[in-house]
């Protein structure tokens, strides 16, 4: 299955919301192109997110979790940047 294929059907299925968030693990170097196609046959798709490296399904699973955790309940919490000088 191609990923327009699997784009075309899962918008096809009713089963994301608008602005929706796909989470995916596998296409290291090639995650842009990949998203690029979702974002092309689905317009429910409004976010692809995935790894720099390849991991296995149970960091893939962790990652998951941590993700969101940080999206419902530490929602309001703004990231902090720290700066040093030399």
């Amino acid at each position: 299955m191609t990923w327009a294929d699997f784009s075309t059907k899962l918008c096809a299925a009713g089963c994301m919301n608008d602005d929706c968030i796909l989470m995916l693990s596998c296409c290291r170097g090639g995650l842009m192109q990949v998203a690029y196609t979702l974002f092309y046959y689905c317009s429910h798709i409004s976010y692809v997110l995935g790894p720099k490296q390849s991991l296995t399904s149970a960091d893939m699973h962790i990652c998951f979790g941590l993700f969101l955790y940080n999206m419902e309940i530490r929602v309001s919490i703004q990231p902090l940047f720290r700066c040093s000088q030399k």
